[in-house]
Protein backbone atom coordinates (compact mmCIF):
# COMPACT_ATOMS: atom_id res chain seq x y z
CA UNK A 1 0.00 0.00 0.00
CA UNK A 2 1.32 3.43 -0.88
CA UNK A 3 1.98 5.94 1.86
CA UNK A 4 0.30 9.33 1.68
CA UNK A 5 3.60 10.88 0.60
CA UNK A 6 3.99 8.37 -2.21
CA UNK A 7 0.44 8.96 -3.35
CA UNK A 8 0.93 12.72 -3.41
CA UNK A 9 4.17 12.36 -5.32
CA UNK A 10 2.50 10.06 -7.84
CA UNK A 11 -0.33 12.57 -8.22
CA UNK A 12 2.08 15.44 -8.90
CA UNK A 13 4.00 13.32 -11.40
CA UNK A 14 0.79 12.21 -13.06
CA UNK A 15 -0.35 15.79 -13.53
CA UNK A 16 2.96 16.88 -15.04
CA UNK A 17 3.10 13.83 -17.32
CA UNK A 18 -0.46 14.44 -18.47
CA UNK A 19 0.33 18.08 -19.23
CA UNK A 20 3.40 17.02 -21.22
CA UNK A 21 1.33 14.56 -23.21
CA UNK A 22 -1.25 17.21 -24.08
CA UNK A 23 1.47 19.63 -25.09
CA UNK A 24 2.95 17.05 -27.45
CA UNK A 25 -0.30 16.13 -29.23
CA UNK A 26 0.22 16.33 -32.95
CA UNK A 27 3.90 17.23 -32.53
CA UNK A 28 5.71 13.92 -32.06
CA UNK A 29 5.97 11.52 -29.14
CA UNK A 30 4.81 12.67 -25.71
CA UNK A 31 7.68 13.41 -23.33
CA UNK A 32 6.85 11.48 -20.15
CA UNK A 33 9.72 13.01 -18.16
CA UNK A 34 8.22 15.24 -15.44
CA UNK A 35 9.27 18.88 -15.74
CA UNK A 36 11.99 17.91 -18.26
CA UNK A 37 13.68 21.33 -18.25
CA UNK A 38 13.24 21.85 -14.47
CA UNK A 39 11.35 25.10 -14.95
CA UNK A 40 7.99 24.28 -13.27
CA UNK A 41 8.59 22.09 -10.21
CA UNK A 42 12.08 20.55 -10.25
CA UNK A 43 11.51 19.06 -6.81
CA UNK A 44 9.59 16.19 -8.40
CA UNK A 45 13.17 15.04 -9.05
CA UNK A 46 14.76 13.71 -5.85
CA UNK A 47 18.43 13.92 -4.93
CA UNK A 48 20.35 11.16 -3.11
CA UNK A 49 23.97 10.34 -2.24
CA UNK A 50 26.10 7.33 -1.37
CA UNK A 51 29.52 7.62 0.30
CA UNK A 52 31.48 4.34 0.09
CA UNK A 53 34.70 6.32 0.38
CA UNK A 54 33.61 8.46 3.32
CA UNK A 55 34.51 12.12 3.25
CA UNK A 56 32.29 14.92 1.96
CA UNK A 57 28.99 14.11 0.27
CA UNK A 58 28.43 15.02 -3.34
CA UNK A 59 26.17 18.07 -3.55
CA UNK A 60 23.13 18.45 -5.77
CA UNK A 61 21.26 21.65 -6.53
CA UNK A 62 18.81 23.30 -8.90
CA UNK A 63 20.70 26.25 -10.35
CA UNK A 64 20.38 28.87 -13.08
CA UNK A 65 24.06 28.49 -13.87
CA UNK A 66 23.47 24.81 -14.67
CA UNK A 67 20.96 25.28 -17.47
CA UNK A 68 21.49 24.71 -21.17
CA UNK A 69 18.48 26.88 -21.95
CA UNK A 70 15.64 28.39 -19.97
CA UNK A 71 16.15 29.41 -16.35
CA UNK A 72 17.23 26.33 -14.41
CA UNK A 73 19.00 22.98 -14.60
CA UNK A 74 20.28 20.27 -12.26
CA UNK A 75 23.85 20.16 -11.02
CA UNK A 76 25.94 17.65 -9.05
CA UNK A 77 29.35 18.42 -7.56
CA UNK A 78 31.63 15.72 -6.18
CA UNK A 79 34.83 16.00 -4.12
CA UNK A 80 35.67 12.34 -3.41
CA UNK A 81 36.66 9.86 -6.17
CA UNK A 82 34.45 7.07 -4.78
CA UNK A 83 31.32 8.97 -3.77
CA UNK A 84 28.07 9.24 -5.71
CA UNK A 85 25.41 11.93 -6.13
CA UNK A 86 22.33 11.44 -8.27
CA UNK A 87 19.00 12.93 -9.26
CA UNK A 88 16.21 10.43 -9.86
CA UNK A 89 12.50 10.21 -10.58
CA UNK A 90 10.07 7.27 -10.42
CA UNK A 91 6.53 6.18 -11.30
CA UNK A 92 6.49 7.08 -14.99
CA UNK A 93 3.75 4.99 -16.64
CA UNK A 94 4.92 2.48 -19.26
CA UNK A 95 3.57 -0.50 -21.18
CA UNK A 96 5.47 -3.79 -21.26
CA UNK A 97 7.00 -4.55 -24.63
CA UNK A 98 7.11 -0.94 -25.84
CA UNK A 99 10.28 0.67 -27.15
CA UNK A 100 11.40 3.28 -24.62
CA UNK A 101 13.78 6.12 -25.43
CA UNK A 102 15.67 8.30 -22.97
CA UNK A 103 17.75 11.37 -23.80
CA UNK A 104 19.29 14.10 -21.68
CA UNK A 105 21.68 16.97 -22.30
CA UNK A 106 24.77 16.68 -20.10
CA UNK A 107 27.74 18.94 -19.47
CA UNK A 108 30.38 17.04 -17.48
CA UNK A 109 33.55 18.74 -16.26
CA UNK A 110 35.51 15.89 -14.69
CA UNK A 111 39.13 15.26 -13.73
CA UNK A 112 41.12 12.48 -15.40
CA UNK A 113 40.79 10.09 -12.47
CA UNK A 114 38.06 7.64 -13.42
CA UNK A 115 35.12 9.89 -12.49
CA UNK A 116 32.13 9.51 -14.80
CA UNK A 117 28.45 10.23 -15.39
CA UNK A 118 25.92 7.36 -15.29
CA UNK A 119 22.54 7.83 -17.05
CA UNK A 120 20.03 5.02 -16.45
CA UNK A 121 16.46 3.80 -16.92
CA UNK A 122 14.88 1.18 -14.66
CA UNK A 123 11.49 -0.55 -14.50
CA UNK A 124 9.19 -1.78 -11.75
CA UNK A 125 6.22 -4.13 -11.74
CA UNK A 126 2.75 -3.55 -10.30
CA UNK A 127 4.00 -4.36 -6.78
CA UNK A 128 6.84 -1.87 -7.03
CA UNK A 129 9.53 -4.56 -7.36
CA UNK A 130 12.56 -3.62 -9.46
CA UNK A 131 12.72 -5.73 -12.62
CA UNK A 132 16.21 -7.07 -13.22
CA UNK A 133 18.08 -8.19 -16.30
CA UNK A 134 19.72 -11.51 -15.35
CA UNK A 135 23.11 -10.63 -16.86
CA UNK A 136 23.36 -7.26 -15.09
CA UNK A 137 23.38 -6.05 -11.47
CA UNK A 138 20.00 -4.47 -10.67
CA UNK A 139 21.62 -1.28 -9.39
CA UNK A 140 22.97 -0.43 -12.84
CA UNK A 141 19.44 0.07 -14.13
CA UNK A 142 17.76 -1.90 -16.89
CA UNK A 143 19.62 0.13 -19.51
CA UNK A 144 22.25 2.86 -19.14
CA UNK A 145 25.08 4.88 -20.65
CA UNK A 146 28.28 6.08 -19.01
CA UNK A 147 30.00 9.29 -20.03
CA UNK A 148 33.39 10.84 -19.42
CA UNK A 149 34.08 14.56 -19.20
CA UNK A 150 33.85 16.72 -22.31
CA UNK A 151 33.54 20.32 -21.00
CA UNK A 152 30.58 21.09 -23.26
CA UNK A 153 26.93 20.14 -23.66
CA UNK A 154 26.33 16.76 -25.28
CA UNK A 155 23.12 14.77 -25.64
CA UNK A 156 23.19 11.26 -24.21
CA UNK A 157 20.45 9.10 -25.77
CA UNK A 158 19.65 5.40 -25.82
CA UNK A 159 16.77 3.02 -26.37
CA UNK A 160 15.52 -0.09 -24.61
CA UNK A 161 12.33 -2.11 -24.41
CA UNK A 162 10.09 -2.21 -21.36
CA UNK A 163 10.34 -5.77 -20.02
CA UNK A 164 7.47 -8.14 -19.29
CA UNK A 165 5.55 -7.02 -16.23
CA UNK A 166 6.76 -3.43 -16.37
CA UNK A 167 4.20 -0.88 -15.17
CA UNK A 168 6.39 2.11 -14.28
CA UNK A 169 9.80 3.42 -15.23
CA UNK A 170 12.43 5.45 -13.40
CA UNK A 171 15.38 7.56 -14.50
CA UNK A 172 18.69 8.34 -12.84
CA UNK A 173 21.20 11.14 -13.52
CA UNK A 174 24.36 10.37 -11.57
CA UNK A 175 27.90 11.60 -10.98
CA UNK A 176 30.37 9.01 -9.73
CA UNK A 177 33.52 10.60 -8.35
CA UNK A 178 34.87 14.13 -8.47
CA UNK A 179 34.11 17.13 -10.62
CA UNK A 180 30.91 18.79 -11.70
CA UNK A 181 28.08 17.87 -14.05
CA UNK A 182 24.99 19.73 -15.31
CA UNK A 183 21.78 18.15 -16.62
CA UNK A 184 19.01 19.72 -18.68
CA UNK A 185 16.20 18.91 -21.13
CA UNK A 186 15.38 15.30 -20.26
CA UNK A 187 13.32 13.27 -22.72
CA UNK A 188 11.59 9.94 -22.06
CA UNK A 189 9.03 8.47 -24.44
CA UNK A 190 7.42 5.26 -25.58
CA UNK A 191 7.93 5.52 -29.31
CA UNK A 192 8.88 3.21 -32.19
CA UNK A 193 10.62 5.71 -34.43
CA UNK A 194 12.34 8.44 -32.38
CA UNK A 195 15.97 8.40 -33.61
CA UNK A 196 18.83 7.68 -31.21
CA UNK A 197 22.34 8.92 -31.95
CA UNK A 198 25.14 6.97 -30.21
CA UNK A 199 27.75 8.75 -28.15
CA UNK A 200 31.07 9.40 -29.88
CA UNK A 201 33.57 6.70 -28.82
CA UNK A 202 35.82 9.38 -27.32
CA UNK A 203 33.11 10.29 -24.78
CA UNK A 204 31.65 6.89 -23.90
CA UNK A 205 33.29 4.67 -21.31
CA UNK A 206 33.09 1.02 -20.35
CA UNK A 207 30.79 0.22 -17.44
CA UNK A 208 32.14 -0.51 -14.00
CA UNK A 209 30.25 -2.52 -11.39
CA UNK A 210 30.82 0.07 -8.67
CA UNK A 211 27.52 1.88 -9.20
CA UNK A 212 25.53 1.58 -5.94
CA UNK A 213 22.02 0.40 -5.25
CA UNK A 214 19.86 3.17 -6.66
CA UNK A 215 16.41 4.14 -5.38
CA UNK A 216 15.60 5.21 -8.93
CA UNK A 217 15.46 1.53 -9.78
Amino acid sequence: MRTLGQALRFGVLGGIVAAAALAQEGGGPANLAPDPSFEVDPMVWQYSTWEPGGGPRSRGEVAAAACRRGQRGLRVRGEHPENHGYWHVRDLPVAAGRRAVMAVWVRPQLPLDGSYVHISVGFRDRDGTILTEPRRPFYQGWEWRDLRGCDDWVQVAFETRAPDGAVTASMGLKLVGRGEVWFDDVFFALDDSWPVEPLPPSLARSTRLAVPANPAG
